[in-house]
């Protein structure tokens, strides 16, 4: 993951900027069909609530917008939490309804970049048939409440594979590869746990709060029964679904985990129930799983590793060849200068070039000011004009190595650098001499930049160089 070091960003400042950017975004996308679907009952006169609300709750993007919409100040003035969709639908109105879900964007914009984004909500669909089917068997007062629910019991899984394929990709594949689960995998990864994404999403959104509760997987700690209960309902879902359908286990698997009832009992599902709740909803998701062309073997963690793999490869911004090209050039460079056949600033506009070779779109080489308040651009790439370097401008405050990934870290934001560049990823390395600062190699892309980890000791490498050379010069001036 192209990050911050976890000693310079906190799990819980990690998962702050994650979930602003999220938010900021779409969240949860919808399925082109059904928000089609969606938009054509709403036009069509003879339709009704019941229909609509039918085909909203095959989607997690669709309630999703109905219910966190529902649920803001704007339209929710009574102050009582939204939970139903038939609710939010006659809150909104069908013109609204169809207004919004009239400017999201589809799943199958995300599906090629992902791996498995379609897969995923699948699962999500299937959750909630087992969770409204599982309420109903230990007496759970409310199955539309228990279906939302287990819709968006693994909506933590969905954003961040939507809105952060790479780093998803990097998950599935440690959980595959490595064996271990998926909290275990998404922490070394992102350094937090889905389960934390989705709860704090929900929360962003104002929805209720033991939907909060069970997504974020807190609700175990809920102050009621009634909460506890649907929490481990919706748990014990999604459990089932992943053992079934992702993992290919049989029903032996589950059968004999217990969940809480009302009354705060624990309670077993018997085998009997397990497969009649099982084949229910493979009969009730198999018209979704058609009209949505979505084979269900696709579901499996071997086909959704398989994937991750081919969008790992074809995102990687740096490789090997462009670790091994930085660092024959920083070593050209430090030969070149030893031997003092080239002068400084041709070793540097060499290397500066070499970096855009090696994969970033601009690399600068500044030095610091003569009244030593700011590192100033000197030398540059040829992808940067005249104007660009003129205005480069660096605080002497920055003496430490940086990797920004402004999509998760937002600290630099307002600094005359991003402001004048607008880096999606940058690297900003100090050059000292004598134990003083004396400038800094920067460089940066415009997207993202899976790899950039592998690049800091070959960066490292060119500074050292530069460092080398500056030395030589100030020994000779002093000489």
């Amino acid at each position: 993951m192209s990050e911050l070091p976890a000693e310079q960003l906190s799990a819980k400042q990690r998962l702050r900027l994650c979930v602003e950017r999220i938010v900021q975004r779409e969240g949860v996308p919808p399925f082109c069909k059904h928000a089609g679907d969606v938009l054509t009952r709403t036009l069509d006169p003879d339709s009704n609530s019941t229909d609509l609300e039918r085909i909203v709750l095959k989607d997690l993007g669709l309630v999703s917008l109905l219910l966190r919409v529902a649920n803001s100040a704007r339209y929710n003035r009574s102050g009582r939490p939204v939970m139903s969709v038939a609710h939010a639908i006659i809150l909104l109105g069908w013109d609204t309804v169809r207004n919004l879900v009239s400017t999201v964007r589809y799943v199958e914009y995300f599906a090629g970049r992902g791996a498995g984004a379609r897969e995923v909500l699948m699962l999500s669909v299937i959750s909630a048939v087992h969770c409204r089917d599982i309420a109903a068997v230990v007496g759970y007062p409310a199955p539309e409440e228990a279906h939302i629910t287990g819709l968006f019991r693994n909506l933590g899984e969905i954003v961040i594979c939507c809105h952060y394929p790479q780093e998803y990709a990097s998950v599935i594949l440690k959980m595959h590869t490595e064996k271990i689960d998926e909290r275990a995998a998404s922490v070394r990864v992102l350094g937090f746990g889905w389960d934390d994404v989705g709860g704090a999403v929900c929360d962003t959104w104002n929805l209720p709060t033991n939907l909060v509760r069970s997504v974020g997987g807190s609700a175990r700690a809920a102050a009621t029964s009634r909460e506890r209960s649907l929490a481990s309902i919706a748990d014990y879902a999604r459990d089932l679904t992943h053992a079934l359908y992702r993992h290919g286990a049989g029903l032996e698997s589950v059968h004999l985990r217990c969940l809480d009832d009302m009354e705060g009992r624990r309670v077993l599902v018997t085998l009997r129930d397990l497969s009649r709740i099982v084949e229910n909803a493979r009969q009730e998701t198999r018209s979704i799983f058609e009209a949505l062309n979505i084979p269900a073997v696709q579901l499996r963690m071997d086909h959704q590793a398989q994937r991750a793999r081919s969008v790992l490869a074809a995102t990687q911004a740096f490789d090997a060849a462009a670790v091994t090209a930085l660092e024959a050039a920083a070593e050209g460079a430090g030969r070149a200068l030893r031997q003092g056949d080239r002068d400084l600033n041709a070793v540097i506009s060499g290397m500066l070039e070499a970096l855009v070779a090696a994969g970033f779109d601009r690399a600068i080489f500044g030095l610091v000011s003569e009244d030593h308040k700011a590192i100033r651009g000197r030398l540059a790439s040829a992808t940067v004009n005249d104007e660009l370097l003129r205005r480069f401008q660096v605080g002497v405050e920055h003496r430490t190595d940086l990797v920004v990934d402004r999509r998760r870290d937002a600290r630099y934001d307002g600094t005359d650098l991003v402001r004048t560049l607008r880096p999606e990823v940058f690297v900003l390395l100090p050059v000292i001499v004598n134990d003083k600062l004396a400038g800094c190699i920067y460089a940066d892309r415009r997207d993202a930049a899976p790899g950039i980890d592998s690049m800091l000791y070959p960066l490292s490498r060119l500074r050292d160089v530069v460092a080398s050379g500056l030395r030589r010069r100030v020994s000779r001036l002093a000489s």
